[in-house]
């Protein structure tokens, strides 16, 4: 699954007018996994425009901290969620969120050992999945939750 998020067609070189921005077309209808997704997109706009300034490697390393430290909330309250709604896909949805995890630990490791990382790339990796992960993941899991949540209050009156 990793190699799909690589396979995604390369962004245009003129990186200054290129946002990594939240959509409405992306929002899955819960407010705080909206929130957290946002968030996210602001993170990544942070490391591109790192990328772009040549900002130092501590404001850089303190950027690359905060989307490990987020990533890991923001799965923590999806796979809630998804326990709490006994989502069927929970598995699955679980494993990419690993993928996820391992890349920024890896890309973060690498960083604090000196090695080469480019800020505008792994941002734009970061768009990416976050990107492919909402359409085709968390808007499946957002309307099966909407759903149960629909059904069980229904049931309850």
């Amino acid at each position: 699954m990793a190699t799909e998020f690589n396979d995604i067609d390369n962004e245009s070189e003129n990186e200054e007018s290129r946002h990594y921005m939240w959509h409405d077309s992306l929002s899955c209808g819960h407010e705080s996994i909206d929130t957290d997704h946002r968030y996210l997109f602001d993170i990544a706009e942070r490391l591109r425009i790192a990328g772009i300034h040549g900002q130092a490697d501590a404001e850089i390393g303190q950027i690359l901290a905060e989307l490990m430290d987020y990533v890991d909330r923001h799965f923590a309250r999806e796979e809630a969620l998804m326990q709490a709604v006994d989502y069927p896909c929970m598995a699955d949805h679980r494993f990419e969120h690993s993928l996820l995890i391992r890349r920024v630990k890896s890309l973060y490791r690498r960083f604090i050992e000196g090695k080469p990382l480019q800020p505008r790339e792994v941002a734009q990796f970061v768009n990416r999945w976050l990107r492919y992960h909402i359409m085709h993941s968390d808007l499946d899991m957002a309307r099966y939750a909407a759903r149960w949540t629909l059904l069980h209050s229904i049931k309850d009156e």
